[in-house]
C-alpha cells in the first residue's frame, strides 16, 4: 500500500493572497505618509498668518509701516529708517524667512491691485487685504480681519 503524499508549504494560491494583501497594506500607507500640496500649503499659511499678524501688531506698537515683501525662495519684512528702508534682522519673529516648502508662489491683493508686496501700516487699518498662495494646483487665501490679524480662508 502507496503512503500518502505529506504537502507542506504554501500554495501558489496562498502566495498571491498574502503578497497581494501586502501590497494594498503599503499603498495605504505610504498614501498617509506622503503629504499632499493642500495639506502643506495649509500649513504655510497657518505661518505666515500668524508671522504677519505679528508684523501688523509691531507696527501699531512702534508706530512705523513695516512692508512685507515676498519671492520665491522666502519673504522678509522691511521697514524705514533715517537712511532708507533696512530690513529687519535682530527681530526672532520678523527676519528673512525661507518658504518651509519648495515652490510656494504668493500674490498679495490690495484695493484691486496685485503684487508680490504689503505695507503693514502704523495705524489700525480696516483696508481689505487678501494673499494668495499657491503651490501646484493647489492654493488657500489669507485675509486681514478687521482687527489686523491675518487668518486662513478655506474654501
Amino acid at each position: 500500500m502507496a503512503k500518502p503524499l505529506n504537502n507542506s508549504g504554501f500554495t501558489l494560491l496562498e502566495l498571491l493572497v498574502v503578497l497581494v494583501v501586502i501590497a494594498i497594506g503599503t499603498a495605504l500607507v505610504s498614501a498617509k505618509l506622503l503629504p499632499d500640496d493642500q495639506r502643506l500649503l495649509d500649513q504655510e499659511a497657518e505661518r505666515l498668518a500668524q508671522i504677519l499678524t505679528i508684523a501688523q501688531e509691531e507696527a501699531e506698537m512702534k508706530a512705523t509701516n513695516i512692508t512685507f515683501r515676498a519671492s520665491a525662495s522666502g519673504f522678509v519684512f522691511t521697514r524705514p529708517n533715517d537712511e532708507g528702508v533696512m530690513q529687519i534682522i535682530k527681530d526672532d519673529f520678523l527676519s528673512p524667512k525661507n518658504w518651509q516648502q519648495t515652490d510656494i508662489q504668493l500674490t498679495v491683493q490690495t484695493q484691486g491691485t496685485f503684487s508680490s508686496e504689503l505695507i503693514l501700516k502704523s495705524e489700525p487699518s480696516a483696508e481689505p487685504c487678501a494673499l494668495e498662495l499657491r503651490k501646484g494646483t493647489a492654493s488657500r487665501w489669507l485675509v486681514r480681519l478687521n482687527t489686523g490679524r491675518f487668518r486662513l480662508v478655506k474654501s
